[in-house]
Parts: C-alpha cells; sequence; structure tokens
C-alpha cells in the first residue's frame, strides 16, 4: 500500500470519529439555560453526562488513530490518557505538525478528568452543578476541536499530494 492509500486511510478514518462528535453536538445544543438547572431528573443528569462522558470519548479514539497510524507509538501505562492528550500538542519533526493547541489541550483535560470522574462515582452522584459549565463551554471547545482537528486533516490531505 502507497503512503498515499495509507494517508488517504486515516483521514476518512478520522472523518468517521467526526461523526458522533457532530452528534452530540446537535444533542447538547437541546439544552438551554433554562433546562440546565437544580429540577433536571437523575435520568437526565446522567443522560447528559453520558454525552459529555462520549464526547471525549471520539476525541480520545481520534488521537489514538493519529498516535498509531502517524507517530507509530501509543502511550501505555497508568496515565496514558494525559500523555495522549498532552502528545497531541507536539509538532513532531519529520513526522506531523500538532494536531491540537494548547489552549485546546488545557480545555480538553478537563473533559479527560471529567470522563475519569463518570467511570468512577455511581450515576445518582452526579449532580448538575458539577457538570454545568461542561454543557455551557460544550459548542465552542467542540467547535474549535473540529476545526483544528480539520486543519490537521487538510495537513495531511496537502502531505498525500
Amino acid at each position: 500500500m502507497s503512503t498515499n492509500q495509507q494517508i488517504s486511510i486515516i483521514i476518512a478514518e478520522i472523518q468517521e470519529e467526526l461523526v458522533p462528535i457532530h452528534h452530540f453536538r446537535s444533542q447538547i445544543a437541546q439544552l438551554s439555560e433554562e433546562t440546565i438547572n437544580e429540577s433536571l431528573t437523575e435520568l437526565e443528569i446522567r443522560g447528559i453526562a453520558s454525552i459529555l462522558h462520549d464526547f471525549y470519548n471520539a476525541i480520545e479514539r481520534i488521537f489514538r488513530r493519529i498516535a498509531h497510524s502517524i507517530d507509530k507509538d501509543v502511550p501505555m501505562g497508568e496515565n496514558w490518557h494525559k500523555q495522549l492528550l498532552d502528545r497531541m500538542v507536539i509538532a513532531i519533526p519529520a513526522i506531523r505538525i500538532s494536531v491540537i493547541s494548547k489552549k485546546l489541550r488545557d480545555e480538553l483535560h478537563e473533559y479527560l478528568r471529567f470522563r475519569h470522574l463518570f467511570r468512577n462515582i455511581y450515576g445518582h452522584e452526579l449532580k448538575i452543578s458539577k457538570i454545568e459549565h461542561f454543557i455551557k463551554d460544550f459548542d465552542k471547545i467542540s467547535t474549535d476541536f473540529v476545526v483544528e482537528i480539520q486543519d490537521f486533516l487538510e495537513w495531511l490531505n496537502n502531505l498525500s499530494k
């Protein structure tokens, strides 16, 4: 398989991972400031938290694809999630440009921490007050992520020409 074919496959795989992110964006967009309050049921809070969890999972799948297919090295060990996120900021000479900005990395780190929390507590322990800021920032952060990934995909596409 040629390098151009490999790059085309990576681009297609990353684009496929963006599909759920657009879906999550439309789900969160249905929430308004008026609906995000203490009167939400436990199931509604769990549902919103699940979307936030899935959002970061989709991002991490993209990052793992890049680390595996382009960097040829996926971080391992206890702290691999943070290492993977941190690596996406680094331009690796003769391999690739940075995937995301430091600012976006810092914002996504909060979603990584939330995902860890979500996986390690019982759903009834979730409180809307603890996830409200994620909901309010979601449109901006998800938009920034998509834009920065599209820029990276454009770089990859130009590389294959």
